[in-house]
């Protein structure tokens, strides 16, 4: 049997794994993959069209093409992006499938409260949408998956 090596991508990813999720998050809160569903558009009419500022416009929307959220055609600013067939079904407002009112909620209200799990866990007082509830019933604002979910 060959011997296991330490690898530390899972580690590396788990930890990092906002990073990805606010991308997502904060495309849908400004409805990148709406403004798309109409078409294509370059780099400079969907920042404006979005209401971006110029540093990081850019960044920001490649991000969502290494995420494989967004097609993109062209470099630079001759970039024009695209929904993906995943993202036109299911995160443009006009598409009978939209979920992305279950994202922008989680934006809103639970990502701010896992935000501040450490500190819960130190003082075990409820934090953020918890706060006033029993104090019995605040895990259930940390723990999703105790509801059933398969997904966190």
């Amino acid at each position: 049997m060959a011997e296991k090596h330490p690898d530390s991508f899972q580690i590396m990813q788990i930890g990092t794994g906002f990073l990805a999720s606010k991308t997502l998050l904060s495309a849908v809160e400004l409805g990148v993959f709406t403004v798309l569903g109409a078409g294509p558009l370059p780099c400079a009419a969907l920042r404006e069209r979005l209401g971006l500022h110029p540093r990081g416009a850019a960044d920001f929307l490649d991000a969502l093409v290494a995420l494989g959220l967004l097609d993109r055609e062209g470099d630079g600013e001759a970039s024009v992006y695209a929904n993906t067939v995943d993202t036109g079904a299911y995160l443009d407002k006009a598409s009978p499938t939209y979920i992305g009112s279950i994202l922008a909620m989680a934006s809103q209200r639970l990502y701010p409260s896992w935000g501040h799990l450490t500190e819960v866990l130190h003082t075990g007082r409820p934090h953020n949408e918890a706060q006033g509830e029993d104090e019995t019933n605040c895990s259930q604002h940390f723990t999703p998956t105790r509801s059933g979910s398969k997904h966190l």
